[in-house]
């Protein structure tokens, strides 16, 4: 009983020096946010039925939204925003953005999710073929929206944007790719 109490007296004192004004409270949800946006999206990518073409590279970018948006984005804008961050957009309670962080966290999600799904889908067709290829430009335009929307809302919110930023840039790939599907 005590080994238990004094590790969860260490986790702790780990986990709230990671917290920011938004979070209060007894229970540190951050952290649970933060693992479940990164999970849903692999477990939705399953669900919906993509168009033939896309199967393989939506399927990628879909799963792959939740790191893409937090462990790469988020990361990105943060420590470009903190280390070079000059330009800050006006206050919000709690938070001193950027627009360099913005424009870091966009560019590595667009770069990392076009890169992630060409590249995924290269591997998958080398093993044979399986799959639709893909063009660099249609992945290009499956994470440049995406990318955008997400990065200016993570700029604008105020809230814990752990779980919901995963889950709008996991929408807003899907609706870039049935939206390439009704303009072809």
């Amino acid at each position: 009983l005590s080994l238990s109490l004094s590790m969860c007296v260490c986790v702790c004192v780990h986990l709230k020096r990671y917290l920011d004004s938004r979070e209060d409270g007894p229970l540190i949800v951050s952290h649970i946010y933060l693992l479940l946006g990164c999970a849903a999206p692999v477990i939705l990518s399953r669900m919906p039925v993509l168009p033939e073409g896309y199967e393989t590279a939506g399927r990628i970018g879909l799963s792959l939204s939740g790191m893409i948006s937090l462990g790469i984005g988020d990361s990105f804008a943060s420590i470009v925003g903190i280390s070079f961050g000059r330009r800050l957009f006006p206050p919000i309670p709690g938070t001193k953005k950027s627009f360099e962080g913005m424009l870091a966290g966009f560019l590595s999600m667009t770069i990392f999710g076009t890169l992630s799904t060409y590249l995924g889908v290269q591997m998958i067709q080398s093993k044979g073929p399986t799959c639709i290829p893909i063009g660099l430009y249609k992945c290009v335009r499956m994470h440049f929206v995406p990318a955008l929307l997400s990065a200016v809302l993570e700029v604008t919110t105020d809230q814990l944007d752990n779980l919901f930023l995963p889950l709008f840039y996991y929408t807003l790939i899907l609706y870039t790719i049935y939206r390439d599907l009704v303009e072809a």
